[in-house]
């Protein structure tokens, strides 16, 4: 039903909060893993990043999935111009939040320093000039 919601729900809202709790409560199948790469072509930047981070989750929940999830990242940041298409909000494209993704799974970022990042774009270049990093 969450997959259904994703991919179908008209409001971005309901559109996040599906690919939130598929990250927290979801199977790591081939058939989610393929929504949530779906959902970085949708149009608002919020479910883009809701996505992202649930194949985040995903990948920390189930390690047996994670390289798969990694090489279906880098695939999406290389080679699949599909991922080209810009969000209406920030004008990012696909391959900006698979790199997040990513980023996060192979540096061990956290989601929350991910969210902190939206919230305040220069807090990774202050935590870096000021040594705090």
């Amino acid at each position: 039903m969450l997959i259904e919601t994703l991919s179908d729900a008209e409001t971005w809202y309901i559109r996040q909060d599906a690919a939130r709790l598929i990250g927290q409560f979801g199977q790591a199948d081939e058939a989610t893993i393929k929504t949530l790469l779906h959902g970085l072509f949708d149009d608002d930047n919020d479910v883009r990043a809701a996505c992202v981070k649930a194949l985040v989750r995903l990948a920390r929940r189930f390690p047996e999935v994670s390289k798969k999830i990694e090489a279906k990242l880098v695939n999406a940041i290389e080679k699949d111009a599909s991922f080209d298409k810009l969000d209406k909000i920030s004008s990012r494209t696909g391959h900006d939040y698979a790199f997040d993704g990513l980023w996060m799974l192979i540096t061990g970022s956290s989601l929350e320093e991910y969210e902190m990042l939206f919230e305040n774009p220069s807090f990774y270049f202050n935590r870096a000039k000021y040594g705090t990093a």
